[in-house]
């Protein structure tokens, strides 16, 4: 919460260029995306980078309880897994 809106920005970006890599990687050799990699893209698809902060942001305002829980733990049992298609 202390960053900034572009440093959270630039953490989301990183993220979401790794697994853009991942996706990539996995299709040149014929596999399955990880699950984690198909719920960000189920989860975000057409999301900026703002509205993603903005969700993290909400989160951690609602639950000031949980301020040490990881970005990347947040981002998957609240935001990707609940919302994967399987």
């Amino acid at each position: 919460m202390k960053s900034t809106d572009p440093e959270k920005k630039a953490f989301l970006f990183g993220a979401g260029t790794a697994v853009a890599l991942e996706y990539q990687m996995r299709a040149t050799r014929s596999e399955e995306p990880s699950k984690f990699i198909k719920g960000w893209i189920e989860a975000f698809d057409n999301m900026s980078w703002a509205e993603m902060a903005s969700k993290l942001d909400k989160y951690y305002e609602a639950n000031p309880g949980k301020a040490d829980r990881l970005v990347f733990d947040v981002l998957w049992h609240e935001m990707i897994k609940p919302n994967l298609k399987n």
